[in-house]
């Protein structure tokens, strides 16, 4: 059974478990002050939180549609993207007492690492905390590759 650790991100104003096989990718090599990234030693999965500015959209699933439209252009996956669900979390179920609403999206990408030629298939799985009053999102991206 996988065990988790309480990890402290972004001098320690927020915190998270992961499992005790995450790696901060942070001491391997450089990353955005805004971002907080980890993979998990054994397996090709990662996790990243993002600190970004608040997306004004005419909704909350728009705001979500366009922050994961923009990992995809980081990825540069093109058309190779699909959204499979948007949908906002119960009030209950939110923990982060700033988080005015949550809102969570299921999509794929196929995407190319190192700018070969072959594409992996990636699950993504996105909540995003929407922070009005700060002007603010908080993104966290779930990425599990399924076929490599």
């Amino acid at each position: 059974m996988e065990t988790f650790h309480e990890q402290m991100m972004f001098g320690d104003s927020l915190s998270v478990f992961l499992p005790n096989d995450a790696k901060d990718v942070s001491e391997i090599r450089e990353i955005p002050d805004n971002q907080e990234v980890f993979t998990h030693s054994q397996m090709d999965q990662s996790v990243i939180f993002e600190i970004l500015e608040y997306v004004k959209e005419d909704s909350h699933q728009q705001a979500m549609r366009t922050h994961f439209e923009d990992v995809c252009l980081s990825n540069e996956v093109g058309e190779d993207s699909e959204i499979i669900t948007i949908e906002a979390v119960p009030a209950d179920r939110i923990q982060m007492e700033h988080a005015k609403c949550v809102w969570y999206l299921k999509g794929c990408q196929r995407v190319a690492k190192f700018n070969e030629d072959a594409k992996n298939t990636v699950e993504i799985h996105m909540a995003l905390f929407r922070l009005p009053q700060f002007d603010s999102d908080i993104l966290v991206t779930f990425n599990n590759p399924l076929e490599i």
